[in-house]
């Protein structure tokens, strides 16, 4: 199976870690390749290559939402189960399964939740901390 993402950051960096553990927990050899811009095409050079190893499960963080569903049926027509992670494609979509977090419900929750750890009053503090 092969992971793919964009660049190192700190997500990437627990990727990677996470699929090594369970690459020793299950024996399914996993890889995580990055690509160095957030591109779908630089995506898809990797995914082509490591397909061309005979990599046959493929986990794609997509680099766009509409082009990824391209390389995912593309996949999926020879056999290939895709899951996407991190991020979502635009639906309809051929792949599997999508793990990604809604950030814009994350957002609103962490906010609510300061607001109520500030007493209910935080929109008072954050006015006069950042507009005079």
């Amino acid at each position: 199976m092969l992971t793919q993402g964009f660049g190192e950051n700190t997500f990437s960096s627990y990727l990677n870690k996470k699929f090594l553990n369970d690459m020793n927990d299950t024996g399914i050899k996993c890889e995580y390749r990055a690509t160095q811009h957030f591109d779908q095409e630089e995506a898809n050079v990797i995914i082509e290559g490591m397909l061309a190893l005979g990599y046959n499960a493929f986990a794609i963080w997509p680099g766009h939402p509409v082009s990824v569903n391209v390389t995912v049926t593309e996949l999926v027509n020879q056999g290939i189960p895709v899951i996407l992670i991190a991020g979502p494609a635009e639906l309809p979509t051929d792949a599997s399964l999508c793990i990604a977090t809604d950030v814009k419900v994350s957002a609103m929750k962490a906010t609510e939740n300061l607001i109520k750890a500030m007493g209910g009053f935080g929109w008072k503090y954050i006015n006069k901390c950042c507009c005079g």
